[in-house]
């Protein structure tokens, strides 16, 4: 008698999938410590910039792909999401005034007040934000672009990566060096003239 699994897909079920899954995960962290497997470093680090490579591919930008004006800003109407509990605020009573610190892999280190950084060379654009929640707001951004940032303060050869730390609830972000000096990056100051 012949067996009429032959040839077809084993079906699973999600759990015993997900088992599965975890399993595998916690295998291949086995013996890691907390910068992982040093026998793991060749091969994660050239899966990074394969993944580099294809973000580069897919969010390449050209002066062409600029959005058309003729939509409406969403203005007040622009969704407002926050990391922390509540809006943030500067309160500088307890915090001193406010400075954007630029440092690391740089020659000159910068402490910029709202001031300095508005006198930089201005930059202004309209940006159409598609969220993976199924909202799309457009809204004008004005500000000093990333790579006026790191020409101001001397970047370094050896910078790899751009870290953007915020009082926002200690929120932080980092982009690849490439991504970070792409034209349309900016530090912005102001949103629909505000």
């Amino acid at each position: 008698m012949a067996d009429s699994s032959i040839g077809k897909p084993a079906l699973i079920d999600r759990r015993r999938f997900l088992a599965i899954a975890g399993t595998g995960a916690a295998a291949a962290l086995v013996g890691c410590d907390s910068f992982g497997s040093r026998r793991l470093e060749p091969a994660l680090s050239l899966a990074q910039r394969g993944n580099e490579r294809v973000e580069r591919l897919l969010f390449r930008h050209r002066s062409e792909d600029r959005i058309p004006g003729r939509a409406r800003l969403t203005g007040d109407a622009f969704p407002q999401y926050f990391v922390s509990d509540s809006v943030p605020m500067w309160d500088e009573a307890t915090r001193g005034p406010w400075r954007l610190e630029v440092s690391g892999a740089v020659k000159r280190p910068l402490a910029l007040s709202l001031e300095d950084l508005q006198k930089l060379p201005r930059v202004a654009q309209s940006v159409d934000h598609y969220c993976v929640e199924g909202w799309t707001a457009r809204a004008q951004w004005i500000g000093v672009r990333v790579s006026e940032l790191a020409r101001a303060a001397g970047i370094t050869n050896d910078a790899q990566y751009v870290d953007f730390q915020s009082f926002d609830d200690d929120y932080h972000e980092s982009w690849d060096i490439d991504s970070a000096m792409q034209h349309q990056k900016l530090v912005a100051y102001s949103m629909d003239d505000r």
